[in-house]
């Protein structure tokens, strides 16, 4: 069963409801990808986890959150299912 990882920001693009969700969620095929658009959509220049730590948190729990050292930008990747 392959796997494909969703990736949720909680940046806010000043659009209507539906066009920010639009703006603030990506779907892709591998873990390294996901870690680049969670950085991307979440505006993280300074993570506080690097993407080894957050490849082992995905495989032991599925999900993990990445966070702005010193700010309040983040974003969630989770793995899920691809049927």
């Amino acid at each position: 069963m392959k796997h494909k990882y969703v990736v949720i920001s909680n940046a806010e693009f000043g659009d209507e409801w539906e066009g920010s969700l639009q703006k603030s969620i990506g779907v892709c095929r591998n873990a390294k990808k996901a870690y680049e658009i969670a950085l991307f959509l979440g505006q993280i220049s300074k993570p506080e986890l690097g993407y080894r730590k957050v490849l082992d948190t995905l495989n032991k729990k599925g999900a993990v959150t990445v966070k702005q050292k010193d700010g309040e930008q983040e974003a969630t990747i989770v793995a899920v299912r691809e049927y």
